[in-house]
């Protein structure tokens, strides 16, 4: 008799965090923070100048949690856009989506918004983009960040296509 595969099990819920099962969506995301919270231990227990000014980094920018992108358009907003309207984008690495909300209302007329990255509950990838005060340690994850060239595209729900 052939063992089951167990890869094509269904899984019926997801993992756990700090052995409890999160009930509430964004939970990994939240739990984020504890990372933060390492990195700024971790920075203290060195002792020296720079690493008290990087724990600073942590404290103030985050890293692993609360990551979004300010956006600056070249055309501006022609209509006004709500606090978590559904934007989408392309990625630095050759045009793979990147999905999320604007993290702010923006009115007709602005040129800045803040786009907070789409998280997931799997705690090793809840979201894609990771950088605050990571690249300080060389740690950031840019891989689904927003293309950051001229020219790039992002599509705000509504509110059409804007570079």
């Amino acid at each position: 008799n052939a063992a089951p595969d167990n890869s094509l099990r269904r899984r019926l819920s997801g993992p756990l965090i700090a052995g409890y099962q999160p009930i509430t969506p964004g939970v990994t995301a939240i739990n984020a923070i504890d990372l933060d919270q390492v990195a700024i231990e971790s920075q203290l227990s060195l002792g020296t100048n720079e690493a008290m000014e990087n724990a600073r980094a942590f404290y103030e920018e985050g890293g692993h949690s609360g990551n979004y992108a300010l956006l600056n358009l070249t055309t501006p907003l022609t209509l006004d856009v709500p606090r978590n309207a559904i934007a989408e984008g392309k990625s630095h690495l050759g045009g793979t989506d990147v999905y999320g909300v604007i993290r702010e209302a923006a009115t007709k007329g602005d040129t800045q918004i803040k786009f907070t990255y789409a998280t997931t509950d799997l705690p090793e990838r809840y979201v894609g983009c990771q950088v605050g005060a990571l690249p300080r340690l060389k740690e950031a994850n840019l891989d689904g960040c927003l293309a950051d060239v001229d020219g790039a595209e992002i599509s705000i729900g509504g509110a059409g296509i804007y570079k």
